[in-house]
């Protein structure tokens, strides 16, 4: 509760939630808004079981442009870094401090892959 006061919702966040009202439809799916040690580890996965009650879960290996990928920050940890690819090589994500940007999808972030999604069609 404290760090919600601390730490309101960034600009970057409002921009990917319009994205993402965008594709879907408008509609909205509540994730556990606590926090999570980053090297967290468990069985539960809050963002990829959100992701697929709105969204196609698919392979990696098939992720194409548009996907929706989420990140294990370090092996074994939970999933909760998320990013679109906008080409096989490149994908658009945010860091806290410094906004949305769009990065090479390297060795090191491939690595991290963990989740691929299709935003729902129509």
């Amino acid at each position: 509760m404290l760090s919600a006061l601390l730490h309101p919702t960034p600009p970057w966040r409002l921009g990917f939630c319009a994205v993402w009202r965008n594709a879907a439809g408008g509609r909205r799916e509540r994730v556990a808004a606590t926090f999570v040690p980053p090297g967290e580890t468990g069985a539960r996965e809050p963002l990829a079981d959100a992701a697929r009650r709105l969204m196609l879960e698919i392979p990696i290996a098939d992720a194409q442009t548009g996907a929706l990928i989420l990140f294990r920050m370090r092996a074994g940890a939970v999933a909760k870094h998320c990013g679109i690819l906008a080409a096989p090589d490149r994908f658009i994500h945010a860091y806290e401090h410094t906004g949305v940007i769009e990065e090479a999808l390297s060795a090191a972030w491939r690595r991290r892959v963990a989740f691929a999604f299709l935003f729902p069609a129509g």
